[in-house]
């Protein structure tokens, strides 16, 4: 696949229910047992087949610096935040498939997914070393008008 903005958050954006700028957001990693088209018009993370990362290490992170500016001569809207470090993050029972960025309410029936990502390293075998996810230097979010 590739690095993708999920229907229900776009349709969240449009009603005014998600504010990249205000809302609580983490990122997640899954393994190869995630599959995309089949929960791509999930509403929830627990409407989701998630198989979410079971490494020694691994924990929801919180983006630090989180920006949402307007790129006028791009003529689009970017989210940014700094690049997200697990920390000896040990071998799980699969690969890590993708990153996934969501909209975090503190449980998993009303936070959702906001964006999906799988390039730029993945899939991948932790090692117990560090793994990084650095965004998009354009933005992980990209808003065009």
């Amino acid at each position: 696949m590739a690095d993708v903005i999920l229907p229900h958050a776009a349709h969240q954006l449009g009603l005014g229910d998600l504010h990249l700028d205000t809302d609580a957001l983490a990122v997640m990693l899954v393994m190869t047992n995630f599959d995309l088209p089949t929960d791509l018009h999930a509403t929830s993370l627990s409407a989701m087949t998630l198989d979410e990362c079971d490494g020694a290490n691994y924990t929801r992170l919180t983006p630090a610096n989180v920006t949402y500016v307007k790129d006028a001569p791009n003529a689009r809207s970017e989210l940014g935040f700094d690049p997200a470090v697990w920390s000896s993050l040990g071998q799980g029972t699969r690969q890590v498939k993708a990153l996934l960025l969501i909209r975090d309410t503190g449980t998993d029936t009303t936070s959702y997914v906001i964006g999906y990502y799988d390039t730029g390293g993945f899939p991948f075998d932790p090692t117990g070393s560090d793994n990084t996810y650095t965004p998009n230097a354009e933005g992980a979010v990209q808003i065009t008008t």
